[in-house]
């Protein structure tokens, strides 16, 4: 994730981030109680709000399997609601 990142934005990039944020506390060497808060990120996207993205699926090395989206439950043909529905689309990672 991070090599794409690397490869996808540049410096000044609005990005948008998801995963744990976390406060860690210590002492630095003078002995000063300091804090910080650090994230762990899981996921790391292109803002869209003031740019456009061009969306281009990896593979991780190794995989030999690419799954596709998860299959959706469709209703019995007889039932009121058979009208068939869009697959959701796959998401892609940045």
């Amino acid at each position: 994730a991070g090599e794409n990142a690397a490869q996808s934005l540049t410096r000044g990039m609005r990005v948008i981030v998801t995963g744990r944020l976390r406060q860690r506390t210590f002492d630095d060497k003078e002995g000063i109680r300091r804090t910080t808060m650090e994230i762990d990120a899981e996921e790391i996207a292109a803002s869209l709000t003031y740019a456009t993205a061009k969306v281009t699926k990896t593979y991780r090395q190794g995989v030999t399997s690419q799954d596709g989206p998860a299959p959706t439950a469709r209703p019995a043909p007889d039932s009121p609601s058979a009208s068939p529905s869009p697959a959701p689309a796959e998401p892609h990672p940045f």
